[in-house]
């Protein structure tokens, strides 16, 4: 892991990931052959004789209008990635044609009841300025809000197909504004999941039923970090079928243990982790025995759902 993340994990309890004093843990999971991916740095979206050290340096609230403007010339301004109806709702964009991008750009995917930056909850707010007194630019961070941004409807949210294609479409719209070939992903939480198969892509269920989400995007992703995410259900949703964040289709459902295997668990989280293929050339899993959400140490049925 570069240095940036080994620092950013010092931030993890600011991003609302975990009470208590117990240590965050990382983990390295298997990654795919480096060679079959490009994660060198790449030059600025805007060729030019310099960019101008101070533009882009500070972090402004919404994506930037340069970023805009080029989400209505390539008609996806629809999709609403500004979220202007809530405070904290996106951040990301060059200032300008001038402006510049040096470092690979990294795409926040935040948690359940929580929203891009700031909010009751924090957002990405105390990591995204951690980054940019440490070099990082305006136009290398974005994020956007999926779902209402609020902890009070957090026992509402699913797996919908509104918000895996929400963060998806996102994911597609900065690849392709930072002309990048690779971009970093860090989610938290319910984010994490839901980027895992925005990534991944392939077929994803909700309550609609079965729908495509896209071709894979693990060639484009260099470092996926997940916080805190709950891969293979919740153990408070054990008996709790009813709470819509719980449910079993596209919600945080563990299954149950028969016959001393785990069957039912989630249509969603069943179809997620039974695909092949990887979130990205790294990939990290960060998590706490003292996490206020999961609890438990991670564990359900006896193995670590943030993994």
């Amino acid at each position: 892991m570069g240095k940036r993340w080994l620092a950013f994990i010092g931030l993890i309890p600011l991003a609302g990931c975990a009470s208590g004093d117990s240590p965050v843990t990382v983990d390295g999971l298997d990654t795919p052959n480096p060679s079959q991916v490009d994660t060198t740095e790449r030059d600025p979206q805007v060729e030019s004789e310099g960019c101008d050290g101070q533009q882009g340096q500070s972090l402004q609230d919404g994506l930037s209008t340069h970023f805009q403007d080029w989400l209505l010339a390539n008609g996806v301004g629809n999709l609403d990635f500004v979220r202007a109806d809530i405070t904290g709702g996106s951040f990301g964009g060059l200032v300008n044609n001038t402006d510049c991008i040096d470092k690979r750009p990294v795409v926040f995917i935040h948690g359940n009841g929580d929203r891009a930056r700031g909010g009751s909850l924090g957002g990405w707010q105390q990591p995204i300025l951690y980054l940019v007194e440490n070099g990082y630019r305006q136009a290398e961070l974005y994020g956007t809000t999926w779902g209402d941004g609020e902890p009070t409807v957090a026992s509402q949210m699913t797996h919908s197909r509104a918000h895996v294609m929400q963060v998806r479409r996102f994911l597609d719209a900065v690849l392709e504004y930072t002309k990048q070939p690779s971009i970093d992903v860090v989610a938290h939480s319910m984010g994490v999941t839901l980027a895992r198969q925005a990534i991944i892509g392939g077929e994803a269920t909700d309550q609609d039923g079965s729908y495509a989400v896209g071709a894979p995007l693990t060639e484009n992703v260099g470092v996926f970090i997940g916080i805190a995410g709950a891969n293979l259900g919740l153990a408070d949703c054990y008996a709790a079928v009813l709470v819509p964040t719980c449910n079993q289709i596209d919600g945080f459902f563990p299954g149950q243990y028969i016959a001393n295997e785990v069957i039912g668990t989630s249509q969603f989280l069943h179809n997620l982790n039974q695909q092949s293929g990887f979130e990205g050339a790294e990939r990290y899993s960060i998590w706490s025995a003292s996490d206020n959400i999961v609890k438990y140490g991670c564990l359900v049925w006896g193995e670590n759902t943030c993994v």
